[in-house]
């Protein structure tokens, strides 16, 4: 049965099938009428709302971003409660929370299959600053939650907040290449008389010293 839509609608509506298809599919094999059959809208219809495939997959990839983004939100908020609430446990759990997914198995999938689709964006709109508001906005909501609990005294003191969200992002998405399970997690977070601190375990001196599971 054909459903009936809004223009604005029918635009959302492909821009979240191209979504699942980019997560099923590589990008270089996308073809138009393969959207148009899942989507259920045919081809001129596509290119009414489009002018090129090209600015459907940006779209579609910049939700896929924002996706990514989200699974860290239900942690980050708990942090968030913990500040609000003077609730150190429900900060510590969320904290603790946040870097156990940030080197889940679940997340590494996620990053390998995003990964290849921002090579992709950058390619194809590097004048594009979407992107970039994206990462600073994901950036500044986790270093601000952070730095609310240096300002707590619930993390050390002498934390380096930004620093430490860029370079644990940074291993986060460097994963996609280079990271293996077996390495465990590359940062953490370890208490001492109830202060948290902060680490990088990629500090170790050789890849020996790394931790391995």
């Amino acid at each position: 049965m054909k459903v009936e839509r809004s223009a604005a609608e029918t635009k959302a509506h492909l821009v979240q099938v191209m979504a699942e298809m980019l997560r099923d599919i590589d990008v270089a094999d996308v073809r138009v009428n393969d959207l148009s059959k899942r989507a259920e809208v045919s081809v001129p219809t596509i290119y009414y709302h489009f002018r090129s495939l090209d600015d459907l997959i940006i779209l579609a990839i910049g939700q896929l971003l924002e996706r990514f983004t989200r699974l860290f939100d239900p942690h980050i908020e708990e942090m968030n409660r913990g500040v609000r609430d003077e609730d150190v446990e429900r900060f510590r759990a969320g904290l603790e929370g946040y870097l156990a997914l940030s080197w889940s198995r679940e997340l590494n999938e996620e990053v390998h299959r995003l990964a290849p689709q921002v090579i992709v964006y950058r390619r194809l709109r590097p004048e594009l600053l979407e992107m970039r508001r994206l990462q600073s906005g994901f950036i500044e909501k986790i270093s601000s939650t952070l730095s609310s609990g240096v300002q707590k005294g619930w993390l050390a003191p002498d934390t380096h907040v930004n620093s430490f969200v860029v370079h644990h992002l940074s291993m986060v998405f460097a994963q996609a290449l280079f990271y293996h399970p077996a390495f465990g997690a590359l940062s953490c977070v370890e208490w001492r008389d109830g202060v948290g601190h902060l680490m990088l375990t990629t500090d170790a001196d050789s890849l020996e010293a790394l931790p391995v599971q």
